[in-house]
């Protein structure tokens, strides 16, 4: 995955702009941005971190010679051994390899969403590279020395690099919820009031009236009726009525 396949998939996950560079500039300071990557690991050709990926993949390296070798592994390194189990688990449930980037970025979103709630609601809403920058490394990545200075000038030369919207605006659209704003918020607030749905006000503010009538739409086309607009909903919500 390119950085700006990265930066798409952490925004298509539902994380603002500001997010999305404030993580990217710690996964820069903690892997360069490579899934396949080991601790320590500094070969251009990363011989030793492909030798590693392959004999976890084998079995050669077992669950549990994988969890507990403290050995950081892949674009955010997980070390600790609990979260290390926890994304073996994942990657064979999903049939995957360990140096897979977009298994080890959905890996990061379940566990910001479950493990780090109240980071992950900032992440989504957050304007700031600089102070998503710091709370992902203090609170996420939790580094042994402070380096978050280093992380910004990071994150702020690879929102440089990127085709990166500072903007709320982002297509195709993210998923997003209560709090989140922007043009795909406003897209779906048209579409449910033209297609009768008591949304008052399409100013691409995801408020609690435009939560309810998500669940209720939910409702009447059989979907899980969480309030939150992800593909399955998007999916309904854009088909064309005949």
């Amino acid at each position: 995955m390119s950085k700006q396949q990265i930066y798409d998939a952490l925004r298509k996950a539902g994380i603002s702009h500001a997010g999305a560079i404030g993580i990217m500039g710690n996964l820069q300071a903690e892997s360069g941005c490579e899934s396949c990557r080991l601790q320590g690991d500094y070969e251009l050709g990363r011989t030793r971190s492909k030798e590693y990926a392959a004999k976890v993949d084998s079995g050669e390296l077992s669950r549990h010679i994988f969890s507990m070798d403290g050995q950081g592994w892949g674009v955010y390194q997980l070390t600790y051994h609990t979260r290390k189990a926890g994304f073996h688990d994942f990657v064979k449930a999903n049939n995957g390899l360990i140096a897979d980037m977009e298994l080890q970025l959905r890996y990061m979103v379940k566990e910001l969403k479950e493990d780090f709630p109240n980071l992950w609601q900032f992440l989504r809403v957050t304007t700031s590279v600089w102070n998503s920058t710091k709370r992902f490394c203090e609170e996420f990545e939790r580094p042994a020395v402070n380096n978050i200075q280093a992380r910004y000038a990071m994150a702020q030369a690879i929102e440089g690099e990127l085709k990166a919207a500072p903007t709320a605006d982002f297509w195709p659209p993210r998923t997003i919820d209560k709090s989140m704003k922007g043009a795909d918020v406003e897209v779906l607030q048209a579409i449910l009031k033209a297609r009768g749905y008591a949304v008052n006000y399409v100013g691409g503010v995801f408020d609690a009236l435009l939560e309810t009538e998500v669940k209720k739409f939910q409702k009447d086309h059989g979907l899980d009726c969480d309030g939150v607009c992800g593909p399955l909903t998007w999916q309904k919500v854009l088909e064309v009525n005949t």
